[in-house]
């Protein structure tokens, strides 16, 4: 545990048994405002990204407006900096965090899978059930598949409170559970794919369920095949079929959510379904670069992978110059290399200027590079330009609702 003193109050930060990290500040021997650093590692194509979480954001009523979360807020990135994490993420309010250099990384995605049937046909030969104890180790391969070469997705540990809750989930027999996870087999036998209903965690019994009040909420579904995701689907639209509201009521549809990319948005475009997206400029989905040569170190197996898919270039050295620090990106014939600023050089070199929050953006595919780089101070020249669009294609930065902080 350590402690930064101030006037009139403490700032604490201590590691707990879990692994994550409170920050607490203390007035009078009391805490009144505290947050927590989760850490997570997630995936942006072939690289691996450690986060810093920010969750639990809390100020005491009779304390608010003083102040008081700016400065555990400003004492936590100070922290996060100093470790190990490239970035740090959370799911924001309103006109608060881009103060402490947060910026929106990404929209969020609805899909209302409509027309409901009792009787929704499966592809021929596949079948629909509740999930059961034996399925645990199925499902989480088919998540491990699925979120590979994703870019965000939670790389989850095998005994994590995630698939511990799943655990809880399958391990119950009765119908109709709150919480019920149902996965589709193939001919011959196999889990090829599943939807949870993850109705515990908050984005789904929150968020999702208050947006969308006659609809039944489905928290997670994977599937890694066409004849999979049409089979998930129409479990989907089973299911949809028997549920009802809050007031008992019959449910309209079955509102998903994902990133449209995949075998389950194409298969959601062969049927009747809206996909809704939403965005907002200064809250929900948020992330800051916490150091840039961590960053650019993380993500170099995915750089170097569409490097090594682009046509023979040059080589040439591109430095990143943010108001956090700057690095060195780099390039040769077939790789990319980085270095800390003013570090080894290879060719010409360039240097683009730039918000940490818009490497951030780029880093994670979360906005057009080209709008990226228009909307910088100085744009790059031409040659910059081809190669940052090249290297930092948009995505869809996407945290699965089960592992929100």
């Amino acid at each position: 545990m350590s402690v930064l003193p101030s006037t009139d109050h403490t700032i604490r930060i201590s590691a707990e048994d879990d692994g994550n990290t409170t920050v607490a500040l203390v007035l009078h021997e009391q805490v009144v405002s505290f947050l927590t650093i989760i850490p997570l590692t997630i995936a942006v194509g072939q690289a691996r990204v450690q986060v810093a979480g920010i969750g639990g954001v809390e100020t005491l009523e009779q304390h608010r407006k003083k102040g008081y979360s700016r400065r555990v807020l400003e004492a936590s990135v100070l922290h996060m900096r100093r470790g190990p994490a490239a970035l740090s993420m959370l799911y924001g309010i309103p006109d608060f965090y881009p103060k402490f250099g947060f910026a929106t990384a990404g929209p969020e995605y609805a899909l209302q899978v409509r027309s409901l049937s009792p009787g929704a046909p499966l592809p021929e030969g596949w079948t629909q059930r509740r999930g059961r104890p034996e399925d645990g180790t199925a499902i989480h391969r088919l998540y491990e598949q699925y979120t590979s070469h994703a870019v965000g997705a939670v790389q989850r540990p095998a005994e994590g409170a995630v698939w511990s809750r799943l655990d809880t989930t399958l391990a119950r027999t009765e119908a109709g559970e709150a919480d019920e996870c149902r996965v589709v087999v193939r001919p011959g036998g196999g889990v090829e794919g599943y939807a949870w209903r993850g109705s515990h965690f908050w984005p789904v019994n929150n968020d999702f369920t208050d947006q969308f009040p006659q609809s039944l909420v489905i928290g997670e579904v994977i599937a890694n095949s066409a004849p999979a995701a049409d089979a998930v689907l129409a479990a989907c639209s089973i299911w949809g079929a028997s549920a009802t509201t809050a007031k008992a009521e019959p449910v309209k549809d079955v509102v998903l959510s994902f990133p449209p990319q995949g075998p389950l948005y194409a298969a959601s475009l062969r049927r009747d379904a809206r996909l809704t997206t939403s965005s907002w400029p200064s809250e929900n989905f948020m992330a800051r670069t916490l150091d840039v040569y961590r960053l650019l170190k993380a993500l170099a197996p995915e750089l170097s992978a569409r490097r090594r898919s682009l046509p023979s270039a040059p080589a040439a050295t591109l430095c990143l110059e943010t108001e956090i620090g700057a690095a060195n990106l780099v390039i040769t014939a077939e790789d990319i290399h980085f270095a800390a600023d003013g570090g080894h050089e290879h060719g010409p070199t360039s240097r683009l200027r730039l918000p940490q929050t818009e490497l951030m953006r780029l880093s994670l595919g979360a906005m057009p590079p080209d709008d990226v780089l228009n909307r910088l101070a100085s744009p790059p020249d031409d040659r910059t330009r081809t190669l940052i669009e090249a290297l930092f294609p948009q995505q869809h930065p996407y945290l699965h609702l089960a592992d929100r902080i």
